[in-house]
Order: C-alpha cells, then sequence, then structure tokens
C-alpha cells in the first residue's frame, strides 16, 4: 500500500519528522496560543497510535492519518506508542496541551478494557478524553483447529460438554479472554483458559492443535482459514460478512448479545476547543467516505465506522460496564 510521506515513514524518518514538529512548536510557541479554532490546523499534528507498529490495526489508523491530511490541508505524524495494553499511549496523549495538535488513535480495548484491567495507571477515558468519532471496526470470530470434529458453534459445546477441551488468547484480561468468558457463561460449558504472549502466538496454538478454540479479530484469522488450517464457526456481527459469507452470525446460532468488534477510534485531551473537535470530526467523516479508504480497508476486511462523538461517548460507556463486570467477577484487575 502506499501512503503519505509523513504517515508511513520509515522509522528514521519519522523520528526526524517528530523532532521537526517538536522544534516547530517549540520555535512558534507563543504563534500557536494564539491561534484561535478558525485558524486550525496551522501546523503539523501528531497522531499517537496505541499500538505497534505493522499490523492491520495501524494500517488502519494510517490509512485514515493518509486521508485526514487532505482534508485538512497538514501532515499528520503517526507515532506508535505501544505498551500497557494502550494505555502508556492514553497517558501521554492526556498530558499534552488540549490544542489539537496531538491526538490518540487507540483500540476499543485499551478504552474499554485496560483501564479497568490497570487501575493503578490512573487513566479514565471518559475523564482524560473526547471521542472525535469510530475510525473502523473489523468482527471477531470465534476459530477452531480444522482438525477437531465440529462444523457448528452447538457441536462445539456438545463436544466440550463430553471431554475437557482449551482455548487460547494473547493474554488475561485481553478482549479474546473476556469474549470466551462470555460465551461460557452464556452456553454454559467449560473450557481451560491457555493465555500465550501475542496474537500470532495464539493463533500457531490453534493450528498446531494445542487448543481446540481461540476468538479474534477476522483480518487475523482470514489467512489461516483459507490456507485450510482453521475453521470459523460463528462471526460476532450483525450480519454475515462478505469473506466468510457461509459463517453465520453467533445470533444466528442461536447466542445474542455477542455482536463485539475490535475497533479504533480517534480521540482528543479533555479541554480541546469544540470547533476544533469539530473540524477534526469533518476530517474523519470524509475520509470515511473515500471510495480509495472503503477500498483499503476492506483488503483487511474491516470497514469504517463513521459516528458522533456523543454515539463514542455512549457506546463505550455501555461496553466498558460489560467488561469491568466480568474482570471484576474472573479477578482480572491488578491489585
Amino acid at each position: 500500500m502506499k501512503y503519505s510521506s509523513l504517515a508511513a515513514a520509515p522509522r528514521g524518518r519519522r523520528a526526524c519528522l517528530l523532532a521537526a514538529v517538536s522544534i516547530y512548536a517549540c520555535c512558534h510557541g507563543s504563534l500557536a496560543g494564539a491561534q484561535t479554532a478558525g485558524d486550525y490546523p496551522a501546523r503539523p499534528i501528531r497522531m499517537v497510535v496505541s499500538f505497534g507498529a505493522g499490523g492491520p490495526a495501524d494500517a488502519m489508523a494510517r490509512i485514515i492519518a493518509k486521508k485526514m491530511e487532505e482534508g485538512l490541508n497538514t501532515p499528520i505524524v503517526v507515532d506508535n506508542k505501544a505498551g500497557a495494553g494502550g494505555l502508556v499511549a492514553a497517558q501521554e496523549v492526556a498530558r499534552s496541551k488540549p490544542d489539537g495538535y496531538t491526538v490518540l488513535y487507540t483500540a476499543g480495548s485499551s478504552y474499554t478494557i485496560s483501564p479497568t484491567l490497570m487501575p493503578k495507571a490512573n487513566v479514565d477515558m471518559a475523564r482524560d478524553f473526547i471521542p472525535v468519532s469510530y475510525g473502523h471496526r473489523q468482527a471477531m470470530v470465534l476459530a477452531v483447529n480444522e482438525q477437531l470434529p465440529v462444523r457448528t458453534l452447538g457441536e462445539l459445546v456438545a463436544y466440550a460438554k463430553n471431554q475437557p477441551i482449551n482455548y487460547a488468547s494473547p493474554g488475561a484480561g485481553a478482549l479474546p479472554h473476556l469474549m470466551a468468558e462470555m460465551l461460557k457463561q452464556k452456553l454454559g460449558f467449560q473450557a481451560t483458559h491457555v493465555p500465550y504472549k501475542s496474537g500470532a502466538d495464539m493463533q500457531r496454538a490453534l493450528i498446531g492443535a494445542e487448543v481446540q478454540f481461540a476468538l479474534d479479530a477476522v483480518s487475523s484469522t482470514i489467512g489461516n482459514v483459507k490456507a485450510g488450517r482453521i475453521r470459523v464457526l460463528a462471526v460476532a456481527d450483525k450480519k454475515r460478512i462478505s469473506s466468510l459469507a457461509d459463517v453465520p452470525t453467533f445470533a444466528e446460532s442461536g447466542v445474542t448479545g455477542m455482536e463485539i468488534y475490535s475497533w479504533g477510534a480517534l480521540l482528543v485531551p479533555a479541554g480541546t476547543p469544540q470547533a476544533v473537535v469539530n473540524k477534526l470530526h469533518a476530517a474523519v467523516a470524509a475520509a470515511q467516505k473515500d471510495p480509495e479508504l472503503i477500498t483499503r480497508m476492506t483488503t483487511f476486511n474491516a470497514e469504517p465506522y463513521p459516528s458522533s462523538s456523543k454515539q463514542v461517548m455512549e457506546e463505550t460507556a455501555a461496553e466498558t460496564a460489560v467488561w469491568a463486570r466480568l474482570i471484576r467477577e474472573l479477578g482480572l484487575a491488578e491489585k
């Protein structure tokens, strides 16, 4: 994929660009302070991304950044700051000046799960940030090893009730872990959690039959499905998805309340002027309508997710409450 020179710059060059942005800010601090929201943006914007470079979620952030550059007519420097379930990036942006020149692109789990898991980080997403808009989302799916003798979700549950089974996740408290525990509660079956160090390790464990099933984003799963290594039994979406058209949704399989997505959202620090929030929202909304952006997201089995700031607030509050309850029940929060 071809991205803008800033959003996709090599690491060394990106470091130079970030330094240039910092120097500009220092040298022109008085000018920036005097600017009104009508002048925004008058210099490059730094987009801090709460996950590592190279994966599908990072690609989504860069695709959106590139199109926002065109709408705002200013460079956007993408700066990956992974760590602590996304809270390293959140802490940094929350401490930044609320002027719209440092923004956060965060994963859903960083927003609705990590603060409850790690209360010592003292990050309150609702308190510390203003949502601009969702950026993208993609469905989660439940997959089993290809050799497992089950073809439906009902058959997996019946199989689990007759013998011990294991499921994988990329770590305790991660979205795939919480989804699996939710599913166990809804369907009344037992399965042992086996955490791995990463999503890639989790996929390898599933392929190698170290575990019987796992939940993951469709973009991380589809390659192994096409290669015949694993099989998807259900999709956590309101409708079937085109890349897995023959796979039913959880609702079609008889399980309600499992419409769960892996998503990203654009946020700004609390206190950012509303006029600046509005300009950023307009840029995201325009980007999400761009045919090139839609096509690029489709290659990752993702889709743009247009929304208002109010919608993000309401939906994330509800999602946070669901995961917080489950985290407390499982005793996962750090002491």
